[in-house]
């Protein structure tokens, strides 16, 4: 890396092998996530041989049952919180957003998003996605500057 620290990207993606060779309802969701990571770094210091990238991890909490279904329920709430991985501390959240998709991705709508305790609450109508899948796109920002967009296909099924 070059001594003065530059922006970066790092994107990854994910995928089901074969998804549809798989009987268990519950393997029919989040088949697909891309994940794109924005940071700034710089060379590690002369007394460490590594150095953590400052990579923010986004994390949920969703209220599904055992096959990874919601109820159909106009204002469904998704916890959102992130952190660092192992060896960033990163900072405070200050920008969260997201959007939801009810056809595979090809349309994807606002979701609001509000502050909830140490994280944030996106509210998703799951009315129109009933016997269908929901998929999710959020975005977040510490105040270190680190941000993450993660896109989750068929995140989660509405009965």
């Amino acid at each position: 890396m070059p001594a003065e620290p530059a922006g970066y990207r790092l994107e990854v993606s994910t995928e089901k092998w074969d998804a549809g060779s798989f009987n268990a309802p519950n393997w029919r969701m989040s088949t697909r996530t891309r994940t794109s990571f924005r940071f700034r770094s710089g060379r590690a210091a002369a007394d460490e041989t590594t150095t953590a990238l400052p990579l923010l991890i986004p994390s949920y909490a969703v209220d599904l049952d055992e096959y990874n279904l919601a109820p159909a329920r106009a204002a469904f709430e998704i916890g959102i919180t992130g952190q660092g991985q192992p060896g960033y501390d990163a900072g405070r959240i200050t920008s969260a957003r997201a959007w939801v998709s009810y056809d595979g991705g090809v349309t994807w709508l606002p979701a609001p998003v509000s502050a909830r305790g140490p994280g944030f609450a996106a509210t998703v109508d799951n009315r129109p996605a009933a016997g269908n899948g929901v998929s999710i796109r959020v975005e977040l920002t510490d105040d270190h500057g680190a941000a993450v967009t993660q896109t989750i296909m068929n995140a989660y099924g509405v009965r």
